[in-house]
Parts: C-alpha cells; structure tokens; sequence
C-alpha cells in the first residue's frame, strides 16, 4: 500500500470524525438552525485542515442537516414543515400497508426474525441512542422486507434514507420521544406476532402520527421557517 493510499484512509477517517461531531452538535443544539458555519473557526477548534471540513459539509447537506447558500456559505438548516408533513404521510400510508402485509404473509419461518427484533427493543436502554436508532432501523427495515412487496420495500427504504435527519431530531430531541417510540415498537411487533391485521395497521398508523407531532415540536420548526 503505498503512501497516497494511506493518506486516503486518514483523509476519510478525518472527515468522517469531523461529520459525527458536528452532526451530534447539530442534533443536540450547540449549533442552532440558522447559524453560519466559519470554516476558520471550525478548523483550529476540531484541529483539521479545511479538506475534511468541507467534505463533512457536504456529507450533511446531502442528511439535509446543513445548507448551502451563495455568498453566505455554509448554514445549519431551517426544517420545512412542509417536507415533513408530505414525506410522514408517505411513509405513514407505505409503512401501515407493510405492517398489515406482514401479517398477510406471516410464516413460522418468519418468528424468529420478529422475536429478535423483539427482545432486542425490549431489553435496549433508552440512553443509548446509537442502539436504539439501530433497533429501530432493523425494524422498520424488517417489515418492509416482510411486506413481500419489493417495490413497496424499496419505496420504504428510500424514504428512510431522505428522512434520515428528522428520526435523529425527534430522538435526540425528546426523551419522551425515545421511550413512546420503544414502547410503539413493541407493539407494533406484538401484533404482527400476533396475527392482528388490523391492529398492526393501527399501531403503525399512530407511531407515524405520534413521531410527526414530536419531531415538529422541535427548536428545528420553530418561528420564521419556510413551508417550500
């Protein structure tokens, strides 16, 4: 391997630190909605040249996290209440669907992939947020895939993908958020175990409905945002 190479490894390495931290300073408040980012100040406090800077800028652009405006530079974002009304109601419609096809399709086969996810949400603290967002990934993942639906699964997980920074600010911003989200989870995988249809549509319908009203809740939608 030579030394390019090398240098490669540490560069991704840098700006993949350098996109964590201020993702966390983002999620947790320290940098607020609004706020410009100085490259200069940036750098000598995270003790990294501006290369790895950049690149974590655009890494949460892309998360939606940051914004870019021409001579102004870097921002961290207003959410739009209009996107996360549009994009929860989707995925609110989607996601109901899949809950009840799972118990459509549902084999014995399948139990044991439910009962993981299960006893994993059940057992996982509600401090850790890192465990957490996983087991709610896998689940989510899990039922799309369940759904037996590709194209539904893969509409499902593109969803996922664009909304990525709204689940991190209801989570990181609401305790209250993390414990009723455990808490629907579980039931949610108890009907499908179950064999309630309709029950696991319900609960799916009002997780999407609860973690809309906790996420707009949010410092993130505040007074003077744009609905576009």
């Amino acid at each position: 391997m030579g030394i390019n190479s090398l240098n490669s490894i540490n560069q991704k390495s840098a700006t993949e630190n350098v996109a964590s931290l201020l993702r966390e300073a983002v999620l947790d408040g320290r940098l607020k909605p609004g706020e410009k980012l100085r490259e200069k100040e940036l750098c000598e406090e995270l003790g990294v040249s501006r290369t790895p800077l950049r690149e974590a800028f655009r890494i949460l652009q892309v998360e939606r996290l940051l914004v870019h405006e021409p001579y102004i530079g870097v921002k961290v974002a207003h959410f739009s209440k209009k996107f996360l009304k549009e994009t929860w109601e989707i995925r609110k419609v989607l996601e109901s669907y899949a809950a009840g096809q799972c118990v459509v399709n549902f084999t014995e086969a399948d139990r044991c992939e439910y009962q993981e996810i299960l006893d994993k949400m059940e057992n996982i603290s509600l401090d850790d947020l890192v465990e957490f967002e996983k087991a709610d990934e896998n689940l989510h993942m899990l039922i799309a895939q369940k759904s037996g639906n590709m194209e539904l699964e893969q509409m499902i997980v593109n969803l996922w993908q664009t909304t990525t920074f709204l689940r991190k600010v209801a989570l990181y911003k609401s305790y209250t958020r993390v414990t009723s989200s455990k808490a629907e989870h579980i039931s949610i995988l108890s009907s499908i175990l179950s064999g309630n249809e309709k029950l696991a549509i319900d609960l799916m319908r009002k997780h999407f409905i609860n973690s809309e009203n906790d996420v707009e809740l949010s410092e993130f939608f505040s007074g003077g945002l744009s609905d576009g």
